[in-house]
């Protein structure tokens, strides 16, 4: 008697397992490109760049002469109570499996883990290798530029991100990278930093006639320089070709733009960063963290002589030593020790050191920066 009503409640658990735990279903799922998050009052507003296919009247369910994404905001006290209001909006389940950038806007608190990050630790779906990038002003704005209908925004982010991190004038920040950042000492952290160009009509359009057309386009997106944070907070911008440098001295970057006068010409090559080796020592009152790198150039096809492109490598190297040296001091001047790597040298070197005094800010001014380029 015991086995009938042992297999009704074996039927009953399943059906309770599969209707209430089955996964989302394809069709109900909203997939979201690109994500951009502003300061609000009280909160955050998050912006989705959503997948929407505009197939009506069309051969196919997707549209190829449409942009086939939406946008939609939601606001909340945290990330996910904004993006809670935006599936209410939509009437599906976000789905950020896909995502390509996360976008913050200029003012945003990054220092705010909790409520800001919580969201992406807390969800499956989310990478942490996803690049993140700061806006010149907000990134709804960015996300709200208009754009080819043969694209899609989110991906000519990645793309000016990679470009600029291969051609050595920009950096990249992950979210792994972020999350790192804003967990240690200072909470300062460096992202690429996108702005809106300017749009080439009114009254700054051309009187030329013989002017193509297609130069008062929709405006795209610009990537020069960076935003550096301190503390979470803005506090200023670094130009591209010292983000680029930057990369080089802290490890983050693989390629690095170098600009020489040489034979009365003034030369630019992007390099390729080989080798880098890092030695933290002490010097009386001092540490100082020496760092030598090695770098070569993509390609020598503007060396017409063996005897021009040494000449060049030469006068290379004395000016990206130069401006790395600089950077550096300019950095520890303004206690932004964070952005250069400076604890990972100080904890594999002196870890006794920083046990007896811990990572203080006294420890910090002690350290000097000693750069040679190859």
């Amino acid at each position: 008697m015991k086995r009938p009503y042992f297999f009704a409640a074996i039927a009953m658990l399943g059906l309770i397992y599969y209707s209430a735990g089955s996964p989302t279903e394809v069709a109900d799922r909203v997939m979201v490109h690109a994500i951009g998050i502003d300061p609000a009052e009280g909160g955050y507003k998050v912006t989705l760049q959503v997948f929407s296919p505009s197939g009506g009247g069309s051969e196919t369910a997707i549209d190829p002469s449409q942009p086939n994404v939406s946008l939609v905001n939601g606001q909340g006290g945290s990330v996910s109570e904004a993006v809670r209001e935006c599936e209410n909006k939509l009437g599906g389940h976000v789905f950020i499996g896909q995502n390509r950038i996360i976008l913050f806007g200029r003012d945003t608190d990054l220092s705010r883990q909790d409520e800001l990050f919580g969201y992406f630790l807390n969800s499956s779906e989310a990478y942490l290798n996803t690049d993140c990038a700061a806006a010149e002003e907000t990134a709804e704005k960015l996300l709200s530029l208009p754009i080819p209908s043969s694209g899609i925004s989110s991906d000519k982010f990645v793309m000016m991100i990679g470009a600029g991190r291969d051609r050595g004038y920009s950096t990249e920040c992950t979210l792994m990278q972020l999350l790192e950042a804003m967990s240690s000492t200072g909470k300062c952290a460096v992202m690429p930093e996108f702005s809106a160009q300017p749009e080439k009509g009114g009254s700054n359009k051309s009187e030329d006639k013989s002017e193509p057309e297609k130069l008062t386009a929709d405006p795209g997106l610009v990537l020069n320089k960076c935003a550096v944070y301190r503390g979470g907070r803005f506090a200023g911008e670094l130009p591209g070709e010292k983000a680029g440098i930057l990369g080089m001295i802290n490890g983050s970057g693989s390629s690095v733009f170098a600009e020489a006068e040489y034979g009365g010409r003034k030369l630019g090559k992007t390099c390729r960063i080989e080798a880098r080796e890092v030695r933290a020592e002490q010097r009386g009152d001092e540490l100082c963290v020496r760092i030598s790198c090695k770098a070569i150039p993509r390609d020598e096809n503007y060396f017409p002589t063996r005897t021009e492109r040494d000449g060049f490598l030469q006068a290379a190297r004395e000016k990206l030593t130069d401006d790395a040296n600089s950077l550096a001091a300019e950095l520890c001047s303004e206690q932004l020790y964070g952005l250069l790597g400076t604890n990972r040298a100080l904890r594999r070197d002196f870890p006794s050191l920083l046990r007896e005094q811990g990572m203080t800010d006294e420890l910090l001014s002690r350290v000097r920066y000693d750069i040679s380029i190859e």
